[in-house]
């Protein structure tokens, strides 16, 4: 698949949001990755709220939506968020998470990460405020070279 052509679904998307799923797929198949998610929350306008997944476990978006795992999401990962400008990327090494037993950080990998095998993961920040942020992730195996 050649990137103009991905580009190009990425902008018919965000006319057509039904095309998501399939624009997350390709990105998936393009970067050579397991997973993907794109997501937009917004605590002061819950209509805006929106997600798109690709191949990430049911038991993995389940947990997720235990307010304590989401919690300790925002607490372990915000401020890589917050370290970068919009439209920016990051990249991000989890696999030491499974090594502290006791943490937050084991927390999310046994109830995120684990189910769904991610070691490393990238992501484009799209939108971020005081109260909404949106983020277009994308999932790595630990046999596969990070990012």
């Amino acid at each position: 698949m050649r990137k103009s052509y991905l580009i190009a679904k990425i902008y018919d998307a965000a006319v057509l949001p039904s095309l998501w799923l399939d624009v997350i797929k390709d990105i998936v198949s393009y970067t050579k990755s397991k997973s993907a998610i794109f997501t937009g929350l917004d605590q002061l306008n819950p209509s805006y709220d929106f997600v798109y997944t690709h191949n990430i476990p049911n038991e993995s978006l389940a947990a997720y939506q235990d307010e304590r795992v989401r919690v300790i999401d925002m607490k372990l990962h915000m401020p890589l968020w917050n370290a970068i400008e919009m439209g920016d990327a990051l990249s991000h090494n989890c696999q030491h998470y499974a090594e502290q037993p006791g943490t937050d950080h084991y927390v999310f990998y046994e109830k995120c990460l684990k189910p769904g095998g991610v070691s490393y993961l990238a992501g484009v920040l799209l939108d971020r405020g005081n109260y909404r942020w949106a983020v277009l992730g994308i999932h790595r195996a630990p046999e596969v070279q990070p990012f």
